[in-house]
């Protein structure tokens, strides 16, 4: 499981991801065909803000698009309604070699990640409790110091916020997650996390992003539902459709 601090036992993904855009009804379709080869990962709704950092120069975000065969973000990540900066997050460096994404991410809260980027200073937070967690979020947060190092200065650049529902697939004892983004929508940059006010939506109204994440071939029984459904894989990638977006929007 991923979603949510109340999952954070998993720190470390290493995966394949697969994309499809969804038209209105279409994910219903299928999770009625896949029926109870799927079940419900969590609570039947999350909220979920990713705040990506950048360059002044939008550098990694531009790279990213290029599409090259190494590239990687640091974001960060909050799941439900952030009250205040005490709101745990998750601060997250995601990279992708050639088709394979990995990702490693530590929790702490809002404040201490803001200091983290802004000044450097490492959450105490984070380096509490048995010893491999620590060792594990030491050598996380070295790694993002690393690139924070190698990229100067990062600020927020874009925020992208939506809705997931998320399932696991359990049939021929495939490890499978699921997941359906509704109501995708961006925003500028802020360390106001929950301001998504005056968001810009990104997916056409009922609409929905379904990403499949496995690390083995996807089970034949789901193939065939996918392809009697007409659904295929395409690229699309959030961050790239939120700083397309907010570059035309600051061109007007």
């Amino acid at each position: 499981m991923e979603d949510g601090p109340q999952h954070s036992v998993l720190n470390v993904f290493e995966r394949q991801e697969k994309k499809y855009l969804l038209e209105a009804g279409m994910a219903e379709k299928l999770l009625a065909r896949c029926g109870s080869a799927l079940e419900p990962d969590g609570r039947s709704s999350i909220l979920i803000r990713s705040l990506y950092l950048d360059t002044p120069s939008h550098l990694l975000i531009r790279r990213s698009i290029e599409k090259p065969v190494f590239k990687e973000k640091l974001r960060v990540r909050s799941y439900g309604i952030i009250q205040d900066d005490n709101h745990p997050v998750f601060l997250e460096i995601k990279k992708k070699y050639r088709k394979t994404v990995y990702k490693r991410r530590v929790l702490m809260t809002l404040r201490d990640a803001r200091r983290f980027v802004e000044d450097g200073v490492v959450p105490l937070s984070s380096l509490r409790g048995d010893n491999a967690k620590v060792a594990l979020n030491r050598q996380i947060i070295n790694e993002m110091y690393g690139a924070l190092e190698c990229y100067g200065a990062l600020t927020p650049s874009f925020l992208v916020g939506y809705e997931r529902r998320a399932y696991c697939y359990h049939a021929t004892g495939v490890s499978l997650r699921l997941t359906l983004d509704s109501n995708l929508g961006w925003g500028k940059g802020s360390w106001d996390v929950e301001d998504m006010r005056g968001a810009h939506p990104l997916l056409p109204p009922a609409a929905c992003l379904m990403e499949l994440k496995t690390t083995a071939p996807l089970p034949l029984p789901l193939t065939h539902a996918l392809d009697a459904l007409h659904l295929y894989p395409r690229g699309f990638s959030k961050a790239a459709q939120a700083y397309r977006a907010l570059k035309e929007r600051e061109e007007q």
